[in-house]
């Protein structure tokens, strides 16, 4: 888990649209990415800020006052210890923004391990995923459909302002944006990217009654039940 050349973009992307003044990333994230890479990412050539982890990009790019991370255990010294697979407390503290950046698919109660994400973003803050989507069986448990997450960040469920994209590990400009209009004439939207690909997702968390009860794939809706 963690920041390559295809995530930095993704979190420069969502930096122009949410606040990630208290950023919980979930697993603590390293950078896969050398400084003369990141410095044209970020169109700063005075930026002196590379370290092993994203905590230093955070704050001094992204404008981040507090970066806390959160995982199994604290073999990368993350700052709280919590199994995702279990329900965190509902008192627990909230964030601006929550990162996860290659995580959920190594844990196996995904369900679960999204509500908690969901319980510890604040109304108004943003959820950002980069996920596997394809052709990299064998790293965690789980590939990712972008129809997953069109449909669990629904405004019927207490989301809005979701987007979602396919985006190639390797090919960097092969990005393609899914929405539920996608899905209206064909049923499924197939998309095969040559190598491995990301799922990118950004979601803003509406309120705090959020529900994770209406999620169905949209051809079913769309086309048969009906």
């Amino acid at each position: 888990m963690g920041i390559d050349i295809q995530n930095c973009r993704l979190l420069n992307h969502c930096h122009q649209y949410g606040s990630f003044k208290e950023t919980l990333t979930i697993g603590r994230q390293g950078l896969y990415i050398n400084e003369e890479q990141l410095k044209y990412l970020l169109e700063d050539e005075n930026f002196s800020s590379f370290d092993s982890h994203c905590e230093k990009l955070f704050i001094n790019y992204y404008g981040s006052t507090k970066v806390d991370s959160i995982d199994y255990s604290n073999y990368e010294q993350c700052n709280i210890i919590h199994d995702m697979n279990l329900p965190i407390d509902q008192g627990c503290q909230k964030y601006d923004t929550i990162f996860d950046g290659g995580t959920l698919e190594h844990i196996f109660n995904v369900n679960q391990a999204l509500k908690n994400i969901s319980l510890l973003c604040k109304p108004g803050g943003q959820i950002i995923h980069s996920l596997p989507a394809n052709n990299q069986c064998g790293h965690g448990f789980w590939q990712f459909s972008p129809e997953l997450f069109l449909s669990l960040y629904s405004k019927e469920n207490g989301y809005s302002n979701t987007e979602v994209y396919i985006a190639s590990v390797n090919d960097f400009d092969n990005i393609t944006q899914i929405d539920e209009n996608s899905f209206s004439d064909t049923g499924r939207q197939m998309i095969n990217i040559p190598g491995p690909s990301y799922v990118w997702v950004r979601t803003v968390l509406e309120k705090n009654n959020f529900t994770h009860s209406n999620i169905q794939q949209f051809d079913y809706k769309n086309n048969y039940w009906k």
